[in-house]
């Protein structure tokens, strides 16, 4: 910094001194050693100024890019969350669509065909909710209707009956399979472990500013 007050100086008076010769003019100034002083203070304040300004806007960007950053890493983490949960799902509805397709192969074989394109179309649906954390609510409901339909070809509609109370449900995204696992406890806690009959009500609807999705059964247990 001093090297380049001394040269900015020097370039300053050499330029006044060069103006002036050329309309034949004299500049005096006082002498070197108060000029170099007083214009050393002012580039100092200058400068300081200059260099306070600089490390302002350089920390607003940095805390704007750290800012962003932070946001972004929340964001993928809670994709990968979604994401996680979504592949933990997946094993346990395979496991039990593929029961009920082997319940129903030697007994019904048309109803053994139609579960297996059913369970082909849910596979899809899953591979892309798996790729996809968030989708709309018709979707999910979608998917938890297939399912519901799957396990239900392999109960008989003797032992459980479906119930959708879902005409209000608002259009929001929710995340991937997240009704699915609540349908399967249903059946695996309620529907087969008993032989009467088991009636599952499923309901989705706007509490306040919150998306309420419900899973009712009216089998044994809380």
């Amino acid at each position: 910094t001093p090297l380049v007050a001394l040269g900015f100086i020097g370039m300053l008076y050499g330029l006044r001194h060069g103006v002036r010769a050329a309309f034949g003019l004299d500049y005096e100034h006082q002498p070197w050693p108060e000029v170099l002083a007083y214009e050393g203070l002012k580039f100092s304040v200058f400068y300081a100024l200059f260099a306070g300004l600089q490390y302002a806007l350089r920390s607003h960007q940095a805390l704007a890019a750290e800012r962003l950053r932070a946001e972004r890493l929340e964001r993928l983490a809670a994709d990968a969350r979604l994401a996680q949960l979504t592949q933990q799902m997946q094993p346990h509805f395979l496991h039990n669509a593929l029961n009920t397709i082997a319940s129903l192969v030697h007994d019904d074989a048309d109803a053994a065909d139609a579960a297996l394109l059913r369970l082909s179309q849910l596979l899809r649906a899953a591979t892309d909710a798996a790729r996809r954390p968030l989708h709309p609510l018709p979707d999910e409901l979608a998917l938890a209707r297939s399912y519901a339909g799957l396990m239900q070809q392999r109960f008989g509609p003797a032992r459980v009956q479906l119930q959708w109370d879902t005409d209000a449900a608002p259009a929001v995204e929710v995340p991937a399979l997240s009704l699915q696992p609540l349908l399967e406890n249903a059946f695996v806690h309620a529907v087969e472990s008993r032989s009467s009959p088991t009636t599952v009500r499923v309901s989705a609807r706007r509490h306040a500013d919150r998306l309420l999705l419900e899973v009712a059964d009216d089998g044994p247990g809380p």
